[in-house]
């Protein structure tokens, strides 16, 4: 026969009692759950960008939806009928306590609607904000996980992503930027020693063109900005770039009287 869900016809007549009906649902939580995988191993074999692997992402997550709410008719379906009239309570307090729990959590849920919907954001992808920056790894419903110019890894809410300036470029390569003082330098003499230093590092990328700039405000200060191999150079390439600088200004300081 067929359980119909009362609570003043709320909720719909749509499970099967007895066995039947747990098995009719834990069939279709097979089918949704194998479609869910499909999406999932088919996303990775394509690009992480396109209107393809954005529907992927949402069969994956539909089917993954789906496949729980299946188990969960089938549970119903082996309800005693004695205690059919307390399934719609227990549906709504499990509702509730749901919703409560996912306060914090729907604004990143909405932000990652907004990302596939706008493809905005996708593997691969370098961005630069305020607070954090770093090659995307992965993008989950909450949060994306970043992998930062020193090799470390940063999670970022979605809504962050969606709620201030973010420059996001495809380039292979990490940006880095470092800051060195050197006072008593003539300009030309220290743009020199930091052009040298920066080309002659065993780290820097193919065809990358070191930037070198003076502080308007301290003109001892310059900053070097320039892409490396990989973002684990950056330690290395910082650490030794004083010592590489004072070695090229060394060999054109003129040599002492006498």
């Amino acid at each position: 026969m067929v359980l119909t869900l009362g609570l003043d016809g709320v909720f719909p007549a749509v499970v099967v009692h007895g066995m039947s009906g747990a098995l009719s649902a834990l069939a279709l939580a097979l089918l949704a759950a194998g479609t869910a995988l499909a999406a999932s191993w088919t996303r990775r074999l394509l690009r992480s960008s396109g209107v393809l692997p954005a529907a992927l992402a949402v069969a994956e997550t539909v089917g993954k939806t789906i496949a729980v709410a299946a188990v969960f008719l089938a549970l119903v379906a082996l309800v005693p009928a004695t205690l059919v009239p307390a399934v719609p309570w227990v549906v709504v307090a499990a509702a509730l306590a749901l919703g409560w729990s996912l306060r914090d959590a729907l604004p990143d849920l909405v932000a990652r609607i907004l990302m596939l919907m706008e493809d905005r954001f996708h593997v691969g992808q370098w961005i630069h904000a305020e607070r954090f920056s770093g090659r995307i790894e992965t993008v989950r419903l909450r949060a994306t996980t970043l992998l930062d110019d020193r090799g470390q890894h940063t999670v970022v809410p979605n809504r962050l992503l969606l709620s201030q300036a973010i420059r996001a470029g495809e380039e292979r390569w990490p940006e880095v930027e470092v800051s060195l003082s050197l006072p008593g330098v003539p300009a030309e003499q220290a743009r020199s020693a930091l052009w040298e230093a920066a080309l002659n590092a065993p780290w820097i990328a193919p065809d990358g063109q070191p930037e070198i700039g003076q502080d308007p405000l301290d003109h001892s200060r310059w900053v070097l900005r320039l892409r490396l191999l990989d973002s684990r150079f950056r330690d290395p390439f910082e650490g030794t770039l004083p010592e590489r600088v004072a070695q090229s200004l060394a060999a054109v300081a003129p040599l002492p009287p006498g």
